[in-house]
Protein backbone atom coordinates (compact mmCIF):
# COMPACT_ATOMS: atom_id res chain seq x y z
CA UNK A 1 0.00 0.00 0.00
CA UNK A 2 2.76 2.57 1.26
CA UNK A 3 5.09 1.40 -2.41
CA UNK A 4 1.39 2.02 -4.71
CA UNK A 5 1.22 5.73 -2.71
CA UNK A 6 5.23 6.19 -3.32
CA UNK A 7 4.57 5.23 -6.93
CA UNK A 8 1.21 7.40 -7.64
CA UNK A 9 3.08 10.57 -5.59
CA UNK A 10 5.63 10.17 -8.04
CA UNK A 11 3.68 9.95 -11.28
CA UNK A 12 1.64 12.97 -9.93
CA UNK A 13 4.78 15.21 -9.48
CA UNK A 14 5.86 14.24 -12.78
CA UNK A 15 3.08 14.85 -14.55
CA UNK A 16 2.78 18.32 -12.65
CA UNK A 17 6.18 19.41 -13.75
CA UNK A 18 5.40 18.67 -17.77
CA UNK A 19 2.24 20.31 -17.14
CA UNK A 20 4.10 23.60 -15.83
CA UNK A 21 6.77 23.54 -18.44
CA UNK A 22 4.24 22.90 -21.31
CA UNK A 23 2.00 26.01 -19.54
CA UNK A 24 5.41 28.21 -19.41
CA UNK A 25 6.49 27.34 -23.27
CA UNK A 26 3.20 28.08 -24.26
CA UNK A 27 2.82 31.24 -22.40
CA UNK A 28 6.17 32.53 -23.78
CA UNK A 29 6.01 31.63 -26.95
CA UNK A 30 3.27 33.74 -27.38
CA UNK A 31 4.74 36.55 -24.91
CA UNK A 32 5.19 39.82 -26.57
CA UNK A 33 8.66 41.71 -25.71
CA UNK A 34 8.56 45.18 -24.03
CA UNK A 35 12.14 46.21 -24.03
CA UNK A 36 13.43 48.88 -25.94
CA UNK A 37 16.32 51.47 -25.74
CA UNK A 38 14.01 54.23 -27.25
CA UNK A 39 15.72 56.96 -25.03
CA UNK A 40 19.27 56.32 -26.38
CA UNK A 41 17.65 55.98 -30.46
CA UNK A 42 16.47 58.39 -33.15
CA UNK A 43 12.65 57.29 -33.78
CA UNK A 44 13.51 55.69 -37.09
CA UNK A 45 16.12 53.34 -35.43
CA UNK A 46 14.01 52.46 -32.37
CA UNK A 47 12.77 49.09 -33.95
CA UNK A 48 16.15 48.24 -35.38
CA UNK A 49 18.24 45.10 -33.50
CA UNK A 50 20.73 45.16 -31.37
CA UNK A 51 22.62 43.52 -34.32
CA UNK A 52 22.14 45.70 -37.03
CA UNK A 53 22.26 48.98 -34.51
CA UNK A 54 26.22 47.54 -33.89
CA UNK A 55 26.88 46.35 -37.19
CA UNK A 56 25.75 49.27 -39.62
CA UNK A 57 24.21 52.09 -38.31
CA UNK A 58 26.26 55.65 -38.09
CA UNK A 59 26.57 57.79 -34.83
CA UNK A 60 23.81 59.62 -35.96
CA UNK A 61 20.90 56.78 -34.80
CA UNK A 62 22.04 57.96 -31.21
CA UNK A 63 20.15 60.44 -29.21
CA UNK A 64 21.83 63.83 -29.18
CA UNK A 65 23.38 63.79 -32.06
CA UNK A 66 22.77 65.74 -35.09
CA UNK A 67 25.42 67.19 -38.07
CA UNK A 68 27.10 69.33 -35.31
CA UNK A 69 28.33 66.57 -33.60
CA UNK A 70 28.63 64.22 -36.32
CA UNK A 71 31.05 66.47 -37.45
CA UNK A 72 32.83 66.66 -34.34
CA UNK A 73 32.87 62.57 -34.39
CA UNK A 74 33.70 62.61 -37.49
CA UNK A 75 37.58 64.20 -36.68
CA UNK A 76 38.05 61.71 -33.90
CA UNK A 77 37.48 59.18 -36.57
CA UNK A 78 33.79 57.53 -34.92
CA UNK A 79 31.68 57.31 -37.23
CA UNK A 80 29.48 54.21 -36.32
CA UNK A 81 27.90 53.03 -33.24
CA UNK A 82 30.73 50.35 -33.20
CA UNK A 83 33.35 53.16 -33.55
CA UNK A 84 32.02 53.98 -29.83
CA UNK A 85 31.51 51.11 -28.33
CA UNK A 86 35.09 50.40 -29.40
CA UNK A 87 36.83 53.82 -28.72
CA UNK A 88 39.99 52.76 -27.25
CA UNK A 89 40.38 55.87 -25.26
CA UNK A 90 36.75 55.54 -23.43
CA UNK A 91 37.85 52.38 -22.46
CA UNK A 92 41.00 53.41 -20.65
CA UNK A 93 39.45 56.31 -18.57
CA UNK A 94 36.73 53.67 -17.47
CA UNK A 95 39.53 51.91 -16.12
CA UNK A 96 41.06 54.54 -14.62
CA UNK A 97 37.95 55.55 -13.05
CA UNK A 98 37.07 51.77 -11.79
CA UNK A 99 40.50 51.60 -10.25
CA UNK A 100 40.44 55.42 -8.55
CA UNK A 101 37.47 54.03 -6.82
CA UNK A 102 39.63 50.92 -4.69
CA UNK A 103 43.16 53.26 -4.54
CA UNK A 104 43.89 54.51 -1.06
CA UNK A 105 45.68 58.08 -1.19
CA UNK A 106 49.67 57.72 -0.53
CA UNK A 107 49.78 54.08 0.48
CA UNK A 108 52.02 52.90 -2.67
CA UNK A 109 54.19 50.53 -2.03
CA UNK A 110 58.08 51.59 -2.20
CA UNK A 111 58.19 48.06 -4.11
CA UNK A 112 55.24 48.15 -5.92
CA UNK A 113 55.55 48.29 -9.78
CA UNK A 114 52.14 49.15 -11.45
CA UNK A 115 52.26 51.86 -13.61
CA UNK A 116 49.92 53.20 -16.53
CA UNK A 117 53.04 54.99 -18.36
CA UNK A 118 51.89 54.01 -22.14
CA UNK A 119 48.34 54.81 -21.62
CA UNK A 120 49.42 58.48 -19.98
CA UNK A 121 51.21 61.22 -21.25
CA UNK A 122 54.94 61.89 -19.32
CA UNK A 123 53.48 64.33 -17.25
CA UNK A 124 50.88 62.66 -16.16
CA UNK A 125 52.70 59.32 -15.36
CA UNK A 126 53.92 59.86 -11.37
CA UNK A 127 50.03 61.25 -10.63
CA UNK A 128 47.49 59.12 -8.43
CA UNK A 129 44.90 57.11 -10.04
CA UNK A 130 42.49 59.66 -8.71
CA UNK A 131 44.33 62.76 -9.76
CA UNK A 132 44.07 61.00 -13.05
CA UNK A 133 40.42 61.37 -13.52
CA UNK A 134 40.41 64.93 -12.98
CA UNK A 135 43.03 65.53 -15.95
CA UNK A 136 42.47 66.79 -19.21
CA UNK A 137 41.44 63.98 -21.43
CA UNK A 138 44.46 65.02 -23.49
CA UNK A 139 46.45 63.53 -20.74
CA UNK A 140 45.67 59.73 -22.21
CA UNK A 141 48.91 58.76 -24.50
CA UNK A 142 47.66 59.37 -28.06
CA UNK A 143 44.73 61.72 -27.78
CA UNK A 144 46.60 65.02 -29.03
CA UNK A 145 45.62 68.81 -27.84
CA UNK A 146 43.25 68.94 -30.47
CA UNK A 147 41.32 66.00 -30.05
CA UNK A 148 41.30 67.23 -26.42
CA UNK A 149 39.78 69.92 -27.73
CA UNK A 150 36.69 68.15 -30.08
CA UNK A 151 36.13 66.20 -26.78
CA UNK A 152 35.37 69.24 -24.98
CA UNK A 153 33.14 70.45 -27.77
CA UNK A 154 30.97 67.54 -26.94
CA UNK A 155 30.96 68.45 -23.09
CA UNK A 156 34.06 65.71 -22.56
CA UNK A 157 36.39 68.26 -20.32
CA UNK A 158 38.19 65.19 -18.45
CA UNK A 159 39.46 61.70 -18.09
CA UNK A 160 36.36 60.99 -15.22
CA UNK A 161 33.89 62.71 -18.28
CA UNK A 162 35.51 60.23 -20.74
CA UNK A 163 34.93 57.48 -18.81
CA UNK A 164 31.42 58.81 -18.45
CA UNK A 165 30.66 59.68 -22.02
CA UNK A 166 26.95 58.24 -22.04
CA UNK A 167 27.61 57.60 -26.18
CA UNK A 168 30.25 55.31 -25.86
CA UNK A 169 28.39 53.92 -22.66
CA UNK A 170 24.90 53.25 -24.59
CA UNK A 171 27.10 52.00 -27.60
CA UNK A 172 28.96 49.02 -25.33
CA UNK A 173 26.17 48.53 -23.51
CA UNK A 174 24.48 47.97 -26.97
CA UNK A 175 27.11 45.70 -28.41
CA UNK A 176 26.93 43.12 -25.40
CA UNK A 177 23.31 43.12 -25.80
CA UNK A 178 23.53 41.97 -29.40
CA UNK A 179 25.65 38.83 -28.54
CA UNK A 180 22.72 37.84 -26.35
CA UNK A 181 19.71 38.23 -29.29
CA UNK A 182 18.14 35.88 -31.07
CA UNK A 183 17.34 36.86 -34.45
CA UNK A 184 13.30 37.03 -35.08
CA UNK A 185 11.62 38.56 -38.06
CA UNK A 186 9.81 42.13 -37.88
CA UNK A 187 6.24 41.69 -37.47
CA UNK A 188 5.30 42.96 -40.86
CA UNK A 189 7.80 39.55 -42.16
CA UNK A 190 5.25 37.39 -39.97
CA UNK A 191 2.30 38.83 -41.52
CA UNK A 192 3.64 38.42 -45.20
CA UNK A 193 4.64 34.85 -44.31
CA UNK A 194 1.01 34.00 -43.21
CA UNK A 195 -0.87 35.81 -45.76
CA UNK A 196 1.23 33.51 -48.04
CA UNK A 197 0.80 30.46 -46.39
CA UNK A 198 -3.53 30.88 -46.61
CA UNK A 199 -3.13 31.78 -50.12
CA UNK A 200 -1.14 28.51 -50.95
CA UNK A 201 -3.53 26.78 -49.08
CA UNK A 202 -7.05 27.97 -50.19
Amino acid sequence: MVIQRNMFSKVFSRAAFYQNQIRYATASAGATTTLNCNKALKKGDEAVSFKELIESKPVTSLQGIGPKHEAQLEALKLRTIADLANYKFFHLARSIQTLAQVEEAGERLEHATMNLDKGLDKAFESMSLNEVCKAPASALSGLSDIAGETLKQLGVKTVDDLAQWKYCKWAEAIQVAAKYEQYKPPAADEESASTTTVTSES
